[in-house]
């Protein structure tokens, strides 16, 4: 308990890249780092989103979400680095 995370999720529909990258602040580190290529396509449509509660399958996020942003746009690691410090200016 009370331990902040920096999530980020980037997919590319044209080529099916993704990347995911997870900074646990209150160790200041690094702790998961990942690209990948996905099997199938994701469904990029536009459609509410729903975190933290999925009823149907009984589970349910027990914390707290302090932001979320959601970008039209594939990151770089350089711009979630940006975002997750607080300094994200976008350029678009």
């Amino acid at each position: 308990s009370g331990r902040w995370y920096h999530v980020a999720f980037t997919y590319r529909e044209a080529d099916r890249s993704f990347h995911v990258r997870v900074w646990d602040d209150s160790a200041a580190a690094l702790v998961f780092d990942f690209t990948g290529t996905a099997s199938y396509r994701m469904a990029v449509t536009n459609a509410p989103l729903v975190l933290g509660n999925a009823p149907l399958l009984s589970e349910f996020y027990d914390g707290l979400l302090d932001e979320v942003v959601v970008f039209d746009d594939v990151l770089t690691t350089s711009e979630i680095d940006l975002i997750r410090q607080g300094k994200y200016v976008s350029s678009k």
